[in-house]
């Protein structure tokens, strides 16, 4: 009876012990750096370390129609943590603003973050914003 106690105490620890590993994986990042990028970014190279957060803030007019997609990324070393936001720049009807992008850097390597703003039904992006990042 002592032993299946034990197993199911265990099992009942296990998710609580691993939550709390997490969550201090997590705390350990919390220092570090927040990286942020705009469109000056288009076409560059930045290198940034492991673990830090990347911020990519783009000009965005989700009026239009227009939204800003992700294209192409290595979800092995840079994930996207969050849904974008949208900030606008006025109250006024139609007006622009920004929308923005978190990324957590998951592990060392090169990888090419692309993204498109696109319409619903067109062919061809508005525009398109392309960096590379070195994770190192």
């Amino acid at each position: 009876m002592l032993g299946h106690l034990l197993k199911q105490g265990w099992s009942l620890l296990l998710p609580v012990v691993l939550m709390a590993g997490m969550l201090g994986l997590i705390a350990s990042c919390g220092g570090d750096e927040v990286v942020k990028l705009s469109e000056s970014a288009n076409g560059t190279t930045v290198n940034v370390d492991d673990g830090n957060i990347i911020e990519l803030s783009l000009k965005a007019n989700p009026t239009t129609g227009f939204a800003w997609a992700i294209t192409t990324v290595d979800e092995n070393i840079l994930l996207q943590t969050s849904d974008s936001t949208y900030d606008a720049d006025s109250d006024a009807l139609g007006s622009g603003g920004v929308e923005t992008f978190n990324f957590g850097t998951i592990k060392s390597g090169t990888t090419t973050l692309e993204l498109a703003y696109t319409q619903a039904g067109a062919t061809e992006p508005g525009d398109t914003f392309k960096v590379t990042l070195n994770v190192e």
